[in-house]
Formats: C-alpha cells, structure tokens, sequence
C-alpha cells in the first residue's frame, strides 16, 4: 500500500513540473511573438526595397554607358537585398512554425502532468474519506459499546 506522504511528495514534484511547464510555455510564447515581429519588419523591408526597385525601374531613360552599369549595379544590390531579405523571411517563418510544435508539445506535456497530478490528488483525497470513514465507524461502535454498558 502507498504511504500518503509519499504521494504527497508526488502531487508537490508534479506541482513543480507543472510550473516549470508552464514559464516554458510562456517563455516559447515571448519568443514566438518576437519571431512575428521580425517577420513583419522583415515584409515592410521587403516592400521597401521593392519600391526602390520600382523606382529604379520607373526613372529609366536615355543614359550613357556608366549610367547605365551605374543603374543596373544599383539594380543589382537592391536584388540581391530582396532576395536576403526573402530567405530571412522564410527563416523567422520557420521559427514561428518551430516554437508553435514546441508550444504544441508543452501543452501536452502539460496536461499529462495536470492528469497524472489529478490523480494522485484523488487517491490522497480518497484516503482522507476513508480514513474519516473508519473514524466514523469507530466513534459509532465506542457510542454503541458505551451505551450497552450503560443499560445493564
């Protein structure tokens, strides 16, 4: 049979578990926000420099020879820029994606600890009732002993 104090050595460990799983979660939580929010710096970047690409585009006219490399050297890092920009738009799209698994599996993590931790709670709470039972039980049978020596 299981000792109550051990199971109440069990219900803190899971109440630790479950507070430690929890400042996870909102620790993932702040990171995933801060991931959002380079993701949508990144995209006002993006439209950014796509706009001085348009630009570029749009003021195109009769030019002589180093113009005109001149132009399509700018044109050149302002693609090159987008293109960057792009790929670290995809990375922060990752991350948000990465962190929302990892929150995913802290959650789940969490309501098995909650389940586990609820039972435990149960068991002790289903001692606590028996025991108060036998108590119960007990005082009866005094009262009863007591009042058949008191009738003789």
């Amino acid at each position: 049979m299981t000792s109550s104090h051990k199971v109440r050595a069990l219900v803190r460990l899971y109440d630790q578990r479950r507070e430690r799983t929890l400042a996870e979660i909102a620790r993932i939580e702040r990171k995933r926000e801060q991931s959002r929010e380079a993701e949508q710096q990144l995209d006002a970047q993006i439209d950014s420099v796509q706009a001085l690409l348009n630009e570029q585009l749009a003021r195109r006219g009769v030019m002589d020879r180093a113009a005109l490399y001149e132009a399509r050297r700018h044109m050149a890092v302002l693609l090159s820029r987008r293109l960057d920009l792009r790929q670290s738009r995809i990375e922060a799209e990752r991350e948000v994606e990465r962190l929302q698994t990892a929150c995913d599996a802290e959650r789940g993590r969490l309501l098995g600890v909650e389940k586990k931790r609820g039972n435990y709670q149960e068991w002790l709470q289903g001692q606590r009732r028996a025991r108060l039972a036998h108590r119960a039980l007990l005082e009866q049978s005094e009262i009863e002993e007591r009042t058949s020596w008191c009738k003789r």
